[in-house]
């Protein structure tokens, strides 16, 4: 009581509670000038860390020292009758109150105050074809997504990302529910009308709250004036919404990505196959394409930048190397010729974080965000590097920041649930992917998502049901409908289910092994077993070339290994797994080594460790191996 008593007198309880509130404020004032200010996500963190180091030291600046009429001096020297802490007390009172008053405001302006979204924000939809050859879809959109990249250059605007604009294609919906649903002030239409060598682009920007017209254009040029259209689209649209632009942001909307009309329609046309589900025959168009538009324009940075993203995309659908090597031969390409383009960099981003050279990741990253601070999937990405190397606090920022950008897109909440499931927070993970499935309801992936929830939840029969309801079968759909059954000890269509997913991604390690799994226990399959097995150690150790770092491919072959009878390497693969990572996946793989090698005891350690990561003891009693060895 006399420490609490002396702390009041030295109103250290004061100051203490005066830094903390003031300490939000600062906060709050700090996030919206990164915000408006286009500054580094990291100025955030650092702010936070000064002020958290300036805590103790108020607080031992109050019980220390006392404010005099004759200044500062040190509370000892200061004689019992000349204090004055109670008056310094009293004024520290009305600093509070006022300071609380203010951050009562802002909280109550914060949650609300908004009248609604910034009047500088705009969503850019598909503009319509209006040609009869509906294959000229590639233009119409084409044209809209380019003049979506160049205003999300500016930093003055806000610009809604393409996935959640052209979510709104083909629909009846109008145009003040679009506004709504993506929070925006105006809206960016139009139609493209193709006739030989003929084009007509007519655009409008519309106000959605009075639903008014602020601008309009019809442009009837030869299709070679194409880029000059967009130029001109592009200008006008920020003059309308940002009249102030800066000098910097000026140059940036009017410098088109190259002068030459045909490589920039090769370009429009691989973006198109781009953008559709990931399969080897449009991933081969999109990759022509790129090919054709480098060729006539070999300075066409996001030409290069496209086959990179392609290459990449192949690399992960199929988990063949060759298309890594050339994923980074065009990245690296695309970067000596245009250092200023965002896309580059998140291209750049995605291929260092695919081959586990973090800290360059984030270095990319850092920059497409820089260039783009909307760039809704530069957050994804970097959210992914953070959760690699283990940071799930900054993971978890960068995804709620990505969902703040764009609520409505998919992809968030798919990146967001898988995050969520690779921490066990299982409930969690399937309200975002049954948003998955409301926003995408054609795309399998939120079933696939959804069914590996229910699987690792050890409820199968919500698992089999969610992945027999997707509309889009994927290899993820077959190989985790093949676990259900193999946990189920249906090995027979395990197997089956595992090749049609090899039928799909040939070249994808875990299908392999998973195959090899189901023909162990079918009598008769033992030389089928080995096969598929030894197949999947040279994938998975292809995948390991590229990124040594990646524990779930480490933890896998280090299973083949054991086996194959290469015990050695077994123990090698595993170990090196478990400096990697604390993920109850790769104590669960250690269990299975162990078991494979004789060593119940460690075998047991790791299940525990399984368990322990969040792993229900019914998925474990459910394995064949870990049932056997009757370890529970």
């Amino acid at each position: 009581m006399r420490l609490i008593s002396e702390l009041r007198r030295r109103n250290v309880l004061r100051m203490a509670a005066l830094y903390v509130l003031s300490s939000w404020a600062v906060m709050q004032v700090a996030e919206v000038l990164i915000g408006l200010g286009n500054l580094p996500q990291w100025l955030g963190a650092a702010t936070l860390a000064v002020l958290a180091i300036g805590f103790p030291i108020a607080l031992l600046f109050s019980w220390f020292y006392e404010i005099t009429p004759e200044g500062i001096a040190l509370e000892k020297d200061v004689p019992d009758g000349d204090s004055i802490t109670h008056v310094t007390g009293r004024r520290l009172d009305f600093m509070v109150i006022a300071v609380l008053i203010a951050v009562l405001v802002l909280f109550a302006y914060d949650k609300w105050g908004r009248s609604g979204p910034p009047e500088h924000s705009v969503a850019v939809l598909p503009f319509e074809n209006l040609s009869a050859d509906s294959s000229q879809d590639y233009l119409s959109d084409g044209l809209a997504e380019e003049l979506l990249n160049r205003l999300a250059q500016i930093p003055e605007l806000r610009v809604t990302s393409r996935t959640s604009a052209f979510s709104f294609k083909g629909q009846s919906v109008d145009l003040r529910t679009v506004a709504d649903r993506l929070q925006v002030a105006n809206i960016l239409e139009g139609s493209v009308r193709l006739s030989t060598d003929n084009v007509r682009v007519s655009a409008q920007l519309i106000d959605a709250k009075s639903d008014s017209q602020k601008w309009s254009q019809t442009y009837d040029r030869r299709m070679t004036d194409v880029l000059d259209i967009q130029s001109d689209i592009a200008q006008s649209v920020a003059a309308q919404i940002a009249p102030m632009l800066s000098e910097a942001s000026q140059k940036r909307v009017a410098t088109s990505p190259t002068e030459n009309v045909e490589a920039f329609d090769f370009y429009l046309r691989g973006r198109e196959y781009l953008r559709r589900p990931a399969e080897i025959a449009t991933l081969a168009s999109a990759a022509r394409l790129f090919n054709a538009a480098i060729e006539l324009d070999p300075g066409f940075a996001q030409g290069h930048a496209g086959l990179c993203e392609t290459h990449l995309e192949n690399y992960i659908f199929s988990r063949n190397a060759d298309y890594f090597e050339k994923a980074r031969t065009a990245c690296l390409r695309a970067l000596t010729l245009q250092r200023n383009q965002w896309d580059v960099y998140l291209a750049l981003g995605k291929l260092y974080r695919n081959s586990g050279q973090f800290s360059e990741a984030i270095t990319q990253l850092d920059e497409a965000i820089a260039l783009n601070p909307r760039a809704v999937d530069a957050y994804l990405v970097l959210a992914d590097t953070y959760a690699a190397q283990n940071k799930h606090q900054q993971a978890e920022a960068m995804y709620r920041r990505a969902g703040e950008i764009e609520s409505g897109y998919w992809g968030v909440h798919r990146a967001y649930g898988n995050f969520l499931y690779s921490l066990g927070r299982y409930p969690e993970a399937i309200e975002r992917h049954r948003k998955v499935i409301q926003l995408a309801p054609d795309n399998g992936i939120g079933y696939d998502n959804l069914g590996n929830t229910y699987l690792a939840m050890g409820q199968f029969e919500q698992a089999l049901e969610t992945f027999d309801a997707s509309p889009l079968p994927s290899r993820w759909t077959y190989g985790n409908r093949g676990l259900v059954h193999y946990f189920r000890g249906d090995y027979r269509s395990a197997a089956d289910d595992q090749k049609r997913a090899i039928a799909i991604a040939g070249d994808a390690h875990d299908a392999w092994g998973n195959l090899a799994d189901a023909y162990r226990f079918q009598p008769g399959e033992e030389p089928n077993a080995r096969g598929a097995y030894e197949r999947a150690i040279a994938l998975a150790e292809n995948e390991i070339d590229i990124d040594p770092n990646n524990w779930y491919s480490q933890g896998r072959v280090a299973m083949y290994y054991a086996y194959t009878g290469a015990h050695d390497k077994a123990r090698e693969a595993i170990d090196r797994a478990l400096s990697l990572t604390d993920d109850a996946s790769a104590h669960y793989f250690a269990a299975r080594v162990w078991l494979e090698l004789g060593d119940d005891p460690a075998a047991a350690a790791a299940i525990k460790k399984v368990i322990d990561g969040g792993w229900p003891e019914i998925l474990l009693l459910a394995d064949p191996d870990v049932k056997t060895a009757d370890l529970l």
